[in-house]
C-alpha cells in the first residue's frame, strides 16, 4: 500500500531525528485466521526501537468538515483523527509487547525487523499520534492569531483510568490525554515539524516525553499549544544541564500563555545555539556512515550475522543529546585538523554527569608501506588497547566508545568504532592494562585527557 504524503513526511522526519536503523516506516504484523491463511497486517505508520525504548507513531489526516456547529464538526474530526487512532496505538502496542518476534518490515511478512524487541518488562512505551486537518479551522476560530495548533488541558485529579480522550466539549483542546492509563502524545501537522525538527535526537525527544508525561499527569496546566509547551521546556536548565518544566510548587492551576514559541525562535539565545548546533551534525553522519558499513558488511558476510553485537555500538553514540553530539563534533574535528599527518594522537573524553559514557578518540596515520588490511588491524587493537587502559585510569568509566581514524586530511577516511561494557572488570583485564600503560606508553603519551565543560546555550535563556 503506498504511503500518503504526510505518512512520507513522518517517515523522513524520524529517519532525521532518530537516524536509519532504528526507524522503520509502516511494519507489518502476521495474524493467522484460519488453519490455511495468513494475513499481514500493518500495525503502525512508524516504529522507532532504540534499546528499550519503543516509540509508536500513528498518522491520521482528516478532512475538517464545515456543517455550520463548530461543536459538531470539532467532536466528527476528534473521534476520526484522535481516539481512533489512539485506540490503534495502544492496539499497538500490545501487539508489539505480546509478540516481538512477529514484527515484520514488509507486507508479505517475511522480512523481520533486524532490531531485537526487548523482553515485555523491559520495554519503555511512548504513544505519538498526529492528527492532521485541524489547523486552518483552529486559526479561524480563534481570530486567526497564532498557528492553529491545539490547544492542551491536564487535570491533576483526573482518575487514571478514566477514558478522557473519548469525549471532548471545548473545540481545539486536547484535555488530559491519558486513555487506559496510557500517555498519548497529541500533535497536529504543525507541532509535528516543531517538535522534531528541534529534538531531534533519540535523548532529546524521549526525555522531553518522559517529563512532559509526568507534568500532565501530576499539574493541572493550561497550554496554547504543543509549541508554547516546548519552549517553556526549553527556557529552564538545571544544575546538571537538564531542561525541566519550571513550575512553582503549590499551584493549583499553571497557564503558558501563547507566544512563547514565537519569543523563543527569535531570541539572541536560539540562533546562537541554531548556528552552534550545525557542526553537531558531522556526528549524525559519522552514525550513518557507520551504519551503511554495518549493513554492507552482513550483506556480504557467506554466513549469517546478527546485527544486534554492531548496532550497540552506533545506538551508543546515537543516545547523545544534540548539544553533546556538538561537544564531540568540536573534538574530534579539531583533532583531525590539528594533528600532523604523521603523529599518532588520542583524546580521551570524560562525561560530566556521572555515569554517562567515557569517550576515546584515536587518530593513527597510514604508513605507506603497511597494506590496508594490516594497517586496520592494528588501528583496532590499538583502539581497543586504549579503551581499557582508559579504563584503568578511571574506575568510574562502566562504559567507553572509542573511535580511531587516519591522520590528516584523507579523502578516503575510514572509521572504526568500539563500544566495551565495563561493569565485570577483572585482575586479568587490569594487569594488562597496565602493562600497556606503562611499557606501551598507550594513553600515556600525546594524550589529551578531558572533562567537557560546556554550555548548551552559548547565551542565557
Amino acid at each position: 500500500m503506498p504511503k500518503t504524503d504526510t505518512e512520507t513526511l513522518l517517515d523522513k522526519l524520524c529517519r532525521s531525528a532518530f537516524l536509519s536503523l532504528w526507524t522503520y516506516a509502516n511494519p507489518y504484523r502476521n495474524e493467522r485466521i484460519s488453519n490455511s491463511k495468513i494475513i499481514c497486517k500493518e500495525i503502525c505508520d512508524a516504529l522507532v526501537i532504540f534499546g528499550n525504548h519503543i516509540l509508536i507513531f500513528s498518522d491520521k489526516n482528516c478532512s475538517f468538515s464545515d456543517s455550520g456547529d463548530i461543536n459538531l464538526d470539532w467532536n466528527r474530526w476528534y473521534r476520526k483523527a484522535v481516539y481512533k487512532s489512539a485506540n490503534q496505538l495502544i492496539g499497538a502496542k500490545n501487539w508489539i509487547k505480546k509478540n516481538p518476534s512477529r514484527v515484520f518490515i514488509d507486507q508479505t511478512c517475511q522480512r523481520r525487523i533486524p532490531i531485537n524487541i526487548p523482553d515485555e518488562d523491559k520495554c519503555i512505551f511512548h504513544l505519538i499520534l498526529i492528527a492532521h486537518g485541524s489547523n486552518e479551522r483552529c486559526k479561524q476560530y480563534f481570530g486567526n492569531t497564532g498557528i492553529g495548533s491545539l490547544m492542551l488541558m491536564s487535570n491533576s485529579g483526573l482518575d487514571k483510568n478514566d477514558l478522557s480522550l473519548q469525549k471532548t466539549t471545548i473545540p481545539f483542546t486536547i484535555v488530559n490525554p491519558i486513555m487506559r492509563n496510557e500517555h498519548i502524545h497529541i500533535l497536529d501537522s504543525i507541532t509535528l515539524d516543531v517538535v522534531l525538527k528541534y529534538l531531534d535526537t533519540v535523548k532529546d525527544f524521549i526525555d522531553y516525553l518522559s517529563i512532559k508525561e509526568n507534568l500532565l499527569r501530576n499539574k493541572s496546566i493550561v497550554v496554547s499549544g504543543e509549541e508554547d509547551l516546548l519552549a517553556f521546556y526549553l527556557r529552564s536548565v538545571d544544575t546538571q544541564g537538564k531542561h525541566y518544566f519550571d513550575i512553582p510548587e503549590g499551584s493549583d492551576l499553571f497557564i503558558i500563555d501563547e507566544g512563547f514559541w514565537e519569543k523563543f525562535l527569535i531570541s539572541k539565545q536560539y540562533k546562537s545555539y541554531k548556528s552552534a548546533n550545525k557542526v553537531s551534525y558531522f556526528w549524525d553522519s559519522l552514525i550513518e556512515r557507520l551504519i551503511y558499513f554495518i549493513k554492507s558488511g552482513i550483506e556480504l558476510s557467506p554466513t549469517p550475522t546478527d546485527i544486534s553485537e554492531y548496532e550497540i555500538v552506533v545506538r551508543y553514540m546515537a543516545k547523545e543529546s544534540r548539544f553533546f553530539r556538538r561537544v564531540l563534533s568540536n573534538v574530534l574535528l579539531d583533532m583531525i585538523r590539528t594533528t600532523p599527518k604523521d603523529y599518532k594522537r588520542a583524546f580521551l573524553i570524560k562525561p560530566s554527569n556521572h555515569g554517562d559514557s567515557y569517550y576515546v578518540f584515536l587518530l593513527l596515520p597510514h604508513l605507506q608501506n603497511m597494506s590496508e588490511e594490516k594497517y586496520q588491524n592494528a588501528r583496532r587493537n590499538l583502539l581497543y588497547m586504549s579503551c581499557m587502559v582508559a579504563r584503568y585510569l578511571n574506575e568510574d568509566a562502566l562504559e567507553i566508545v572509542g573511535i580511531a581514524t587516519e591522520t590528516g586530511n584523507s579523502t578516503n577516511r575510514s572509521e572504526d568504532a568500539v563500544y566495551i561494557d565495563f561493569h565485570e572488570w577483572t585482575e586479568k583485564k587490569n594487569e594488562d592494562a597496565k602493562n600497556w600503560y606503562e611499557n606501551l606508553g598507550i594513553l600515556n603519551t600525546n594524550t589529551k585527557i578531558s572533562k567537557i565543560n560546556d554550555f548548551e546555550f552559548p547565551y542565557d535563556m
